[in-house]
């Protein structure tokens, strides 16, 4: 991710445009505020867990 919902530098899967180059654009879905916090704790989560692992 580059941003989306405040999350950077972890790969998840979000909803995307994509063409013969690749992705064009990322969908961000509305979310409210608590499901923006949850999105965001679950990266940081997977972060940490990558980071464990020594990936």
């Amino acid at each position: 991710m580059t941003g989306e919902y405040g999350v950077e530098d972890v790969c998840v899967s979000l909803p995307s445009v994509v063409d013969a180059s690749g992705i064009s654009r990322v969908l961000e879905m509305p979310l409210d505020e608590e499901e923006r916090d949850r999105f965001r704790a679950s990266a940081a989560t997977l972060k940490e867990n990558i980071r464990q692992a020594g990936l």
